[in-house]
């Protein structure tokens, strides 16, 4: 599994009962496990959702060197 998949599936565990099966459609058709990360994201910073410390650290390992996730797009997100 991609680390990019797993830091989804995170998201996916924390933000399952706020956020809606359509709410994220267009991101899961696209089968890019990135945009599903950066829309989960988009949608926790706009709705004021928190997101784990185990998912943070996931997500940070996304960001440069290592991975292509905008160290930006981890702004402003409440950790639990």
């Amino acid at each position: 599994m991609s680390i990019y998949r797993e830091a989804a599936q995170l998201l996916e565990r924390d933000l399952h009962d706020a956020v809606r099966e359509g709410d994220v459609a267009a991101a899961q058709a696209s089968r890019d496990p990135l945009i599903l990360i950066q829309t989960y994201l988009m949608l926790a910073r706009n709705r004021g959702l928190p997101i784990r410390s185990d998912t943070a650290a996931a997500l940070r390992d996304l960001t440069p060197p290592n991975g292509r996730l905008d160290p930006e797009a981890l702004a402003g997100l409440e950790l639990n």
